[in-house]
């Protein structure tokens, strides 16, 4: 069997492999952004300075990491200037609610380092509760011991494990504190190329436990797939995920991917299926490579500004308290 699996055999595995997966989202869902209007204090901005990047203009600059600031989408169509379908793609993305854009290093990872980095600044905003990242540190301990328990384990993914678990550790204790500067951290963290190998190396193991799993599921195991190939693609280093592969790290970390696929027009799959998710994490996949996306409503929420690469959410609701002249 081919190792990329057509579009109608991958759209029937995640079918059956969502079938499987119905129960509400164990995450919260809640309106966080009242709750921390209601704990805003004006002496917290004593010691909070917003942080400002180095804003990243030039979208042909390779990144080692990802993007260290959000690009407005408009300056992605200097991607394919010369490409008149590509840029009715990205005026179509637009349509869809996407108005930001972070490049991912393209590396043969760059699937699993899109979902997880998003993934990693969602359950660390300022209005995610803490419970998302605890439930994080959980499946990473569960997926971690699954794995070490394998003879033939791989050290190397252990202490990425290890790593990971440490930041979170971190941030779980002060989160609640200062939700802010968690935030900023994180941000920064996601620069550092030893922490964004270790994170890869974090998804690409979750990715592995997810498949595992699901050899459980014997309507899964009437596809008649070679686990052992896919075993193997998932746990090598610079093998992009590819096919119903794509599934396990969302089904694993309790998520929902929306990838936006830039062909000739635009065409969007959600996996896992359903509307349970609290976290959904849009990226965009263009010639077998992957960038993450933000929505407006992020940016709304953030109150983010392109310009200077700056996070008013804090400032902006202490100012609506008056707490701030």
């Amino acid at each position: 069997m081919s190792r990329i699996v057509d579009d109608s055999f991958k759209k029937a595995l995640y079918d059956t492999i969502s079938a499987g997966h119905v129960k509400e989202s164990e995450l919260e869902n809640i309106d966080y952004i009242s709750r921390i209007n209601r704990n805003v204090r004006v002496e917290d901005f004593q010691i909070k300075k917003i942080s400002k990047f180095e804003l990243i203009k030039d979208v042909d600059k390779r990144v080692e990491t990802v993007s260290n600031s959000w690009i407005d989408i408009e300056v992605m169509k200097k991607c394919g200037k010369y490409n008149s379908s590509f840029v009715e793609c990205v005026n179509q993305l637009k349509q869809e609610g996407i108005v930001g854009w972070k490049k991912c290093c393209g590396d043969g990872n760059c699937y699993y380092r899109a979902v997880i980095v998003k993934y990693m600044e969602a359950i660390h905003k300022v209005y995610s509760p803490i419970s998302y990242i605890i439930k994080f540190k959980q499946i990473i301990e569960k997926v971690m011991n699954f794995y070490s328990r394998k003879p033939s384990h791989d050290i190397n993914y252990i202490s990425a494990c290890e790593a990971i678990i440490n930041i979170l550790n971190y941030t779980i204790q002060y989160k609640e504190a200062y939700p802010f500067e968690m935030f900023m951290q994180i941000l920064d963290v996601l620069q550092n190329k030893v922490i964004d190998i270790a994170l890869v190396r974090t998804a690409k193991l979750i990715a592995y436990y997810g498949l595992l799993e699901e050899q459980k599921n014997e309507n899964f195991k009437e596809f008649g797939l070679d686990f052992s190939l896919y075993q193997k693609i998932i746990l090598t280093m610079n093998e992009e995920a590819e096919g119903f592969v794509l599934i396990f790290l969302p089904l694993v970390l309790d998520c929902q991917v929306i990838q936006f696929n830039i062909f000739k027009v635009v065409q969007v799959e959600n996996f896992p299926h359903g509307d349970r998710f609290c976290i959904k994490i849009p990226i965009c996949r263009r010639g077998g490579h992957y960038d993450i996306l933000y929505t407006i409503q992020e940016m709304e929420d953030d109150m983010y500004c392109f310009e200077t690469g700056e996070y008013h959410i804090l400032l902006q609701l202490a100012n609506d308290k008056g707490e701030i002249n």
